[in-house]
């Protein structure tokens, strides 16, 4: 935390470092678009989940650089024959 520039309200500046996971939420009459977004000064661990909406707005300059990075992974389990092994492992057959 060496170099942290804080403001005299004790606050600091933000802002996202990388995109760690996606996922989409479908409701009956809307799609919404969540990003997991690792923040300057802080871990991996420590990502929050953002809209696309809120990344588009505030950090333009990010989204444009940033978004498709995340590989989306699209399988239809009810076609699959799926077996887990183990909480590590799964096995698909068919």
């Amino acid at each position: 935390m060496e170099g942290l520039q804080l403001e005299p309200d004790l606050a600091y500046p933000e802002h996202p470092v990388k995109i760690v996971d996606h996922k989409t939420r479908v409701t009956r009459t809307q799609t919404s678009n969540f990003y997991k977004v690792q923040w300057s000064n802080h871990s991996e661990r420590e990502a929050t989940w953002e809209t696309e909406e809120f990344l588009q707005s505030k950090y333009p300059e990010f989204w444009a650089t940033h978004r498709g990075t995340q590989l989306t992974l699209s399988i239809s389990f009810s076609k699959l024959n799926v077996h887990c092994k183990s909480q590590d492992e799964i096995s698909f057959r068919g």
